[in-house]
């Protein structure tokens, strides 16, 4: 059984692999969610690009034209409470920071749409628990969605929220930066 904080630490982990390709190396880093912030000013990498040239050796752009079909071809696998909802324009948002230097592939959105997906999950798991409805299809599509290397804490939380505890998803939510993809 893993504990709280190693969870707490594994958790991080996951945000951080999940997200690290949309966010800009150049932010301050104080909480903010990728994507929906003004971006960092300073180098001369981004005065470069402002003017419309790439640095040497920066890798090829990812254009919204380019990637949202692949996007909205990962949201379409997966479904969302109707209480968290997150269009292939929302999640573009979250990685439009590192677009500029950045080639975007499948696996960025799968990645991408996964990690949200998994908030807004967890988040309804939290609600449904707390009005004491049926929590039936929050852990048949977070069973899902934890397989493969999220298993371990999903199933976690998962347990936990069976039992009325909350405080492993309430976690998860915090360190994850979920509510702020959500607009509470």
């Amino acid at each position: 059984m893993i504990s709280r904080p190693r969870l707490a630490a594994v958790l991080i982990f996951v945000l951080v692999a999940l997200a690290g390709c949309s966010q800009n190396p150049s932010e301050s880093g104080d909480g903010s969610v990728p994507g929906r912030d003004e971006p960092a000013t300073g180098s001369s990498a981004d005065a470069q690009n402002k003017e419309g040239e790439r640095p040497e050796g920066a890798g090829p752009a990812t254009t919204r034209e380019k990637f949202l079909p692949v996007l909205t071809q990962a949201h379409a696998g997966v479904s969302w409470p109707s209480a968290y909802t997150m269009t292939p324009d929302d999640l573009w948002g979250f990685m439009a920071s590192g677009a500029a230097d950045t080639s975007y592939s499948q696996s960025d959105a799968t990645d991408m749409v996964t990690i949200w997906n998994t908030c807004a999950w967890i988040l309804q798991l939290i609600d449904d628990t707390k009005a004491g409805r049926s929590i039936d299809k929050d852990v048949a599509q977070l069973t899902k969605l934890g397989e493969g290397p999220a298993a371990s804490f999903v199933g976690r939380i998962v347990s936990d929220a069976k039992l009325g505890e909350l405080g492993t998803a309430r976690q998860f939510v915090t360190a994850n930066g979920c509510e702020k993809g959500f607009g509470d």
